[in-house]
């Protein structure tokens, strides 16, 4: 028996019989700062098109919503923002874009602040829809 293990010890060190001398030393070489760089590289451009997907989804939302397209950008930031607190991007969304439409009557040109800051107008419908003053 004592003949059985020396054999399964021989063979499992004869496993690793093409390992050279300085592949296990600790050092690290260039191989492997390039194999990191890459590696990052590639986890930037997964965040990226992560964060891509992720608009082009909630524009898709807001398109079948029927959400006005110069709404849909404030509309996915605030719904985005809201969304963190454990409630959906659609339910948020759904909820401003229903503010907004209350407040901003169907004759009036609905409006937020982002947009009308940078035009010049009053914000005066997305302050009403959130009992602002």
């Amino acid at each position: 028996m004592n003949e059985e293990n020396e054999k399964s010890v021989n063979e499992i060190t004869d496993m690793g019989g093409g390992i050279s001398p300085d592949e296990g030393n600790g050092d690290v070489d260039v191989a492997d700062v390039a194999n990191a760089t890459d590696i990052h590289a590639l986890e930037e451009q997964v965040a990226a098109l992560t964060a891509e997907n992720a608009k082009l989804r909630n524009q898709l939302f807001c398109e079948r919503e029927g959400i006005p397209r110069e709404l849909a950008e404030d509309i996915i930031c605030a719904a985005s923002a809201r969304a963190v607190g454990g409630v959906s991007f659609e339910e948020a969304a759904r909820d401003i874009f229903g503010r907004i439409s209350k407040f901003g009557g169907s004759g009036q040109k609905i409006s937020t602040g982002v947009r009308s800051r940078r035009e010049g107008n009053g914000d005066d419908v997305l302050r009403r829809a959130f009992g602002l003053k």
